[in-house]
């Protein structure tokens, strides 16, 4: 036969946990006591099942906070990644993809107004020209200065700074990323608690 009632000291041997283990339990609503006796006794199998809900629920509420502490780290990394690119565009490291394209644009039609010189500017020359062979030398000289000139143009970051300096782009100083990640924190703190709370109720 199965007792009904059994004592803290029975059910703490039972599910090889203390005593005091178990009137944690019993205040966390995880086990069943008969209060019409005194003083009050545990039912064994009420109590069985309770517990075993119990730990279920406890479970759920654990795995529901592993993936927030995950979903927390997911997002901090994250943000340490936008933070350092941030960063590295600010020490004109790293460039947007606009303003790449915007000075290859400048640059290609820099080059075209080059080229649709020449003929203004080698017409003279070659009206002088005796020869085919004179024509061919004007020409292949005002080119090579051209690209030359071309040539010469280097990279400037500045160009770049001024492009970001234009549109305001805004990075966060230690301050204001302080006061973020501490909002931050607090708000998955709150969905933290609130998955506790509901993973452990019936």
């Amino acid at each position: 036969m199965i007792p009904r009632h059994c004592t803290a000291k029975d059910l703490a041997e039972l599910l090889g946990v203390s005593t005091r283990r178990i009137k944690q339990l019993r205040a966390d609503g995880a086990l069943v006591t008969d209060d019409s006796l005194s003083p009050p006794r545990y039912l064994l199998v009420e109590s069985l099942a309770q517990y075993a809900l119990y730990l279920k629920r406890d479970d759920a509420a654990q795995e529901a906070n592993r993936r927030c502490l995950k979903a927390t780290a997911d997002y901090k990394e994250r943000k340490a990644e936008l933070m350092l690119l941030e960063l590295r565009k600010r020490r004109n490291e790293l460039h947007e993809a606009r303003h790449i394209r915007a000075i290859w644009t400048e640059n290609i039609l820099e080059m075209k107004a080059e080229f649709l010189a020449l003929p203004t500017r080698v017409a003279p020359d070659l009206a002088a020209c005796g020869s085919a062979h004179e024509c061919y030398a004007v020409l292949r000289k005002a080119i090579c200065e051209t690209l030359n000139t071309l040539a010469n143009r280097k990279y400037d970051p500045e160009e770049f700074a001024k492009m970001v300096r234009a549109e305001g782009d805004f990075v966060l100083d230690d301050e204001d990323d302080q006061e973020e990640d501490d909002e931050d924190d607090e708000e998955m703190e709150k969905m933290s608690k609130a998955r506790r709370h509901w993973g452990h109720r019936d």
